[in-house]
């Protein structure tokens, strides 16, 4: 087994201390986030407790804010436990560089994370299901190649401990290649291949299709950009019964609190659109609660 990262040893301490302090089971904690509009499963509060995952997600770092005000503790005592580095020289590709497994598998792939092509665009339209269990993501693309000859995109999607590795299919512009799925890291690696080679600035739109199911109600989703991107849209659209309220939140880097939001209204369609220009790197994300 491998040893428990230092900093999530030191979040996993002082959260367990701050629990057993408190007196509550991770059942009532679980159902006190609920409540807060931050669900977080018992089996993620388990992990969180023992250092075996530390939350990162920006859903995630919202639950540990309130878990703060639940466990009676000074505002900042869990959170301060996180790292806290400036979000200057976050690069969202470093961890997976760190990890063999994931860059195993690209290699076996013959695929690699550097920087073959340069979004211009992302539109990336989600539909949450009537049971609020499942979603539907649609993204669209557009890039411009750095080199002559490319053609193959490297992607990976990861699940979190509530929710199960997604399923892809592509759309237009694009083919599904190769797919491998990797239980034990709860991801999805994926080679999307374009239409055709493109040329060095070449401009070329594509768009595939993600399938979603989690335990929890879906009151999320986020996307990372690791470098400035001139447009990128958010929406999100709602099958059953609308929610109350919705807004869109910015973190520099998974390991931050958001550092931006905005509350958003609600169309008479039933959906939320957050559309930016010159969008910061960082984690972008739309949530929502009924």
């Amino acid at each position: 087994m491998q040893p428990t990262p230092e900093w999530e040893a030191s979040f996993a301490t002082t959260l367990a201390r701050a629990v057993s302090r408190r007196g509550l089971t991770l059942d009532r904690l679980s159902v006190r986030l609920r409540s807060m509009g931050t669900p977080v499963s018992i089996a993620t509060l388990s992990y969180w407790q023992t250092g075996r995952s530390a939350p990162t997600r920006t859903r995630s770092l919202r639950a540990i804010e309130n878990l703060e005000t639940i466990l009676e503790v000074p505002r900042g005592h869990l959170v301060g436990a996180l790292p806290s580095d400036a979000s200057a020289t976050w690069d969202p590709t470093a961890a997976v560089h760190a990890r063999p497994t994931l860059m195993g598998t690209l290699r076996s792939m013959g695929l690699d994370l550097e920087r073959h092509s340069e979004a211009q665009m992302v539109k990336d339209s989600t539909v949450v299901h009537a049971d609020r269990l499942t979603r539907r993501q649609r993204v669209h693309q557009l890039t411009c190649s750095q080199e002559d000859g490319w053609q193959r995109v490297p992607m990976v999607f990861g699940a979190s401990d509530d929710t199960m590795v997604p399923t892809i299919e592509a759309g237009r512009g694009c083919t599904i290649g190769q797919v491998v799925e990797l239980p034990d890291e709860r991801e999805l690696v994926v080679e999307l291949i374009l239409d055709r080679p493109l040329s060095r600035g070449e401009l070329a739109m594509f768009d595939y299709t993600l399938h979603w199911a989690s335990s929890e109600e879906w009151q999320s989703f986020e996307r990372s950009i690791a470098a400035r991107l001139p447009y990128l849209v958010l929406e999100v659209a709602f099958e059953g019964t609308p929610p109350r309220h919705a807004s869109y939140v910015h973190a520099p880097r998974h390991d931050s609190s958001p550092d931006h939001q905005d509350w958003l209204a609600l169309s008479t369609g039933r959906h939320i659109q957050h559309a930016m220009h010159q969008a910061a790197k960082g984690i972008h994300g739309l949530t929502w609660n009924w």
